[in-house]
């Protein structure tokens, strides 16, 4: 095998993906450092986060940080991957949708129902990709 004739997977420099890392209800108050840069799903729901430091994940789809203490400052300091496709926020602390989720350029589902918004902004519905919009309970 050559490397130009190697499968993704089996390319030295590009470690297959992970399916998915799962860190709910661990009772963390910080992201974990050792998470493998290269999963496709990060569940960090029902813990006890303040502040999103993520570290470099390259291929995440899914982030699930359902019922943390975040809010929108903290989401909007944080490193959002460009690669998400879901993002569940619910039951947190946010009174604004952090502009940086607007640039998802592949998000297509959005939750972040059951926090203090009062207005969303007009630049949700450029949002061409978005199937999916729970703001239930605001």
């Amino acid at each position: 095998h050559s490397i130009a004739s190697m499968p993704v997977a089996q390319h030295p420099r590009m470690p297959a993906p992970t399916a998915r890392a799962d860190y709910r209800a661990k009772r963390l108050s910080a992201v974990p450092s050792d998470i493998e840069q290269h999963i496709k799903a990060l569940d960090l729901s029902d813990n006890e986060l303040k502040t999103l430091a993520l570290p470099h994940l390259v291929a995440v789809e899914e982030l699930l940080l359902a019922r943390n203490a975040l809010t929108a400052k903290a989401v909007q300091e944080s490193a959002l991957p460009a690669t998400l496709r879901i993002l569940d926020l619910t039951e947190n602390l946010l009174v604004a949708l952090p502009p940086q989720v607007m640039q998802l350029q592949h998000l297509q589902v959005l939750r972040v129902a059951r926090q203090r918004l009062k207005i969303l902004p007009a630049d949700l519905t450029m949002m061409r990709s978005l199937v999916e919009l729970d703001v239930s309970y605001n």
